[in-house]
Parts: C-alpha cells; sequence; structure tokens
C-alpha cells in the first residue's frame, strides 16, 4: 500500500516526478516535506521497509533537499549522508558523485571544512567513476569545481584563524575599502 502511494500519489501527482511540480512551480517545499514525511518510520532517519530500495533512497534524498530549502541544515545531513551511502552500495556511481557534491555543499555552509573537503574528493572519484563508463566529461569538471570551493574554503578558514591570534599584526585599515597595493616601481 506504500509503495503504491509512493509511486502514484507523490511521485506522480504531487512531485511529478522530474518535473517537481511542488517545489519548481509552486515553491510548496514545506507541503512536499510534509508529504515525504509519510514514508518515514523514523523522521528523516528511516524509511519504510514497505518501499523498494530505489525508492528508500529517492526519499532520502528528497528529504534532504528540502529541509535544505527549508534552511533545517543541520536536519538535513542526516538523510543527505545515508541518501548517498545506498548510491554507493548500488554502485550507482552519477547519483553518488552528485549526492556527495550537494553533502560537500552543504557541510562548507555549516563550516564543516574537514568532512566538506573529504565529500568533495569522494565526488571526484564517484564522477571518475561514471565517466569512465559513460564518457561523460561534465561531472569530472563539476566535481572538481566542488573540491576547489571547498579547498578554497579550507585555506579562509586558515586564514582567518590566523587573524583572530593574539600575536597577529592588526589589519592595515588606513587604505580605501577596495584598495589592492601596486608594486613600486624600482
Amino acid at each position: 500500500m506504500q509503495q503504491q502511494a509512493c509511486e502514484e500519489v507523490y511521485r506522480d501527482r504531487i512531485s511529478r516526478s522530474a518535473e517537481a511540480y511542488a517545489v519548481r512551480k509552486l515553491g510548496a517545499f514545506g507541503a512536499e516535506l510534509g508529504a515525504v514525511a509519510c514514508f518515514f518510520d523514523e523522521p528523516w532517519q528511516r524509511v519504510s521497509a514497505a518501499l523498494t530500495e530505489p525508492d528508500r533512497a529517492w526519499l532520502l534524498n528528497q528529504a534532504a533537499f528540502r529541509l535544505r530549502a527549508l534552511g533545517r541544515l543541520t536536519e538535513a545531513l542526516e538523510p543527505m549522508r545515508a541518501a548517498l551511502e545506498v548510491a554507493i552500495e548500488q554502485e550507482n556511481w552519477k547519483s553518488a558523485a552528485i549526492r556527495a557534491i550537494n553533502l560537500s555543499e552543504l557541510e562548507l555552509t555549516l563550516g564543516l571544512v574537514s568532512d566538506a573537503l573529504a565529500d568533495a574528493g569522494q565526488s571526484v572519484e564517484y564522477a571518475g567513476r561514471y565517466a569512465d563508463r559513460s564518457g561523460d566529461g561534465f561531472w569530472r569538471m563539476s566535481t572538481r569545481t566542488t573540491l576547489a570551493d571547498a579547498l578554497q574554503g579550507s585555506a579562509e578558514s586558515v586564514d582567518w584563524a590566523e587573524e583572530q591570534s593574539p600575536t597577529s599584526a592588526p589589519a592595515d585599515t588606513s587604505a580605501p575599502l577596495g584598495f589592492v597595493p601596486q608594486p613600486k616601481a624600482v
């Protein structure tokens, strides 16, 4: 019964499959999250065993995306990680790469820089596996962009920590905002 409701009511009528009507056209993230919640035994952690494995993974991803869109970022971590694990178990490398990208971006937003770096690195690996089979190089580029973003965030966090150090010299505030010093002519 739950499988039928997932397919015929949620996927086909509410979400309208790839069209994602409720969220893309109506912006009804909260209402759709309520619909997704009906398929969880334990909210955002355990999807009903009455559903197929691909549908459970899809619903974990749906929940994570909607939680993230609603600003419930820490709640989105668990289902996002679980959806990634399922994609890896199924050796669905394209989905694994996409989900690792999303997880890395979320972790970076939350300031979990080392986790973001690890997941961005994994996304590059998964995209490579997918591209090797499909010949689609887009995901290699996309995942490397996410890795670069995480690396930049890592460097910025180190720079920020150094600036906060009590032994660091105070910043020069005499130059106008946006001023970039030029090398002196010799």
